[in-house]
């Protein structure tokens, strides 16, 4: 084995076990949540034993997961939990990523013969704050879509254009509105790329327009047949562009300059989000955002993303948490290292990717170290802690509490137990009970959502005073209610 091949494989050894010891470990010390994991968990449940999907997790909001998102990659995904369990479909998002890392390398190889570009490349794509946070909160199918465009642009570099169009059909796949993410980075090629031959041309433009098709027909028809009441695709949150889908592309249309303004500030009434969108821009810049983004090839491609983020009624979708920067992770770096490579002199090229890649870590680390990150546990991130591998709970007791409950029994469960218990028929999120047999609680731990403390204190004291359940399990870190037969 050559020195090459192990340093990549030693590449991607480390950062598979800093992602693992992100998400793996945050599973098991209670830290994934029933929305999303839990969701996700349930849905993959059923497709591996070939069943059609009824989310008893989303209940009584939603009945099928397909009508809430599109996200049929996870079919294939769900038979990992024959291997792993709960943690099967968060094993395959870690791999996604790396099968993406792994992307960028080959794609910048291409690029750039010269032997250091390729690994800065991959690092760079792995310490991407939105890589991290990504996988630090459940798992998410953009994120499996994201890690696949890498690829995307390789197999267009290498006009490889069947395999480009299989990569193409798995990121849409992975959910409705990746279509038009894949139409962003199709037009980008098309319109600015002008190394690509005729055939590869029409692809892009098939592949394009196919994109624009598939989310209409999933957003209009398909998504809301699917769904047990009929309701329309609501997902649509963009009250600052108008009414649906088609109001909000005229309005940009036709009023490009009143809008782009609302990139960079805030356009809610609580100035508590000021400075979020600020400092959104100012950590992708230093990411490799001021190189990439001059390139209208990937300038196109992230616009899309932005647009999608930035006018989004949720505030949490403009920052840098969660999984709602993970899209833009490929471009930065596929587009940092484009720009990069054309740098004539080797010493300039070596040191603006090198500085780059520093930066960017160092934008990463500072990230998880301070509060910019809304909605996000630090110790569900900083992985490099020891407080990140600690729990308040005595975890292994509460697993051996855990195994006194039936493999087929119908539960509700706290919001941090449900994607432990997802691999069954019916599992609910307390405060719904319906027919569940069992009810597995975190009394103390001051966890309450979805429901109000106060609704969750009354509800739970009900329970308990009820001659319906009584205890089998109840000490300081949790309890197990059992329905009186």
């Amino acid at each position: 084995m050559n020195k090459k091949l192990l340093f990549l494989i030693l590449i991607l050894l480390i950062f598979g076990g800093i992602f693992a010891s992100v998400s793996l470990i945050n599973h098991y010390l209670f830290r994934t949540f029933a929305y999303d994991l839990g969701i996700f968990n349930q849905a993959a449940f059923h497709y591996s034993h070939f069943q059609w999907n009824t989310n008893t997790v989303l209940h009584p909001t939603v009945n099928n997961l397909l009508s809430d998102h599109m996200g049929l990659i996870l079919i294939p995904l769900s038979f990992s939990q024959y291997f792993f369990g709960s943690y099967g479909i968060l094993v395959m998002q870690i791999i996604a990523v790396l099968i993406g890392g792994l992307g960028c390398y080959h794609l910048v190889k291409e690029i750039d013969q010269r032997t250091i570009m390729p690994y800065l490349a991959m690092i760079h794509f792995f310490c991407f704050v939105g890589v991290i946070s990504a996988l630090g909160f459940d798992y998410h199918n953009n994120v499996v879509g994201a890690s696949m465009v890498p690829w995307f642009y390789y197999y267009i570099k290498k006009e490889k254009f069947l395999a480009s169009t299989i990569i193409a059909l798995l990121i849409i796949s992975c959910k409705e509105n990746l279509a038009l993410y894949l139409t962003a980075i199709a037009f980008g090629l098309l319109f600015f790329d002008k190394s690509i031959p005729s055939r590869g041309r029409r692809n892009l433009l098939l592949l394009s327009l196919f994109g624009i098709f598939y989310f209409f027909f999933m957003v209009k028809f398909l998504m809301p047949y699917l769904d047990s009441d009929g309701v329309p695709y609501n997902h649509f949150k963009y009250s600052l562009l108008g009414e649906d889908w088609s109001s909000a592309f005229k309005n940009i249309i036709q009023k490009p300059f009143k809008y782009i303004k609302y990139l960079f500030i805030n356009h809610t009434n609580d100035p508590f989000y000021d400075d979020t969108k600020n400092t959104f821009w100012l950590v992708c810049a230093l990411s490799g955002g001021i190189a990439s983004l001059i390139n209208p090839r990937y300038l196109f491609a992230a616009l899309f993303i932005l647009l999608q983020k930035m006018f989004n009624d949720d505030v949490q979708k403009w920052g840098l948490g969660v999984q709602y920067s993970i899209a833009l992770a490929p471009i930065l770096t596929v587009g940092l290292f484009d720009a990069v490579s054309q740098l004539k002199k080797r010493w300039v090229s070596y040191t603006t990717a090198i500085a780059f890649l520093a930066i960017t870590i160092y934008s990463t680390y500072d990230a998880l170290e301070n509060d910019i990150m809304a909605w996000v546990e630090k110790n569900r991130l900083q992985f490099y802690t020891a407080e990140h591998y600690q729990s308040d709970y005595e975890v292994e007791s509460i697993y051996e509490h855990f195994q006194i409950i039936p493999k087929n029994a119908s539960i509700s469960a706290e919001y941090n137990i449900v994607p432990h218990f997802a691999l069954r028929d019916k599992i609910y999120t307390f405060p719904v009970i319906e027919d569940a047999e069992y009810i597995v609680l975190f009394p103390n731990d001051k966890l309450f959502y979805p429901a109000k403390e106060k609704a969750y204190n009354e509800i739970l004291n009900d329970l308990i005073e009820s001659d319906q359940w009584k205890k089998e399990v109840e000490n300081k870190d949790l309890l197990i209610l059992k329905r009186c037969l």
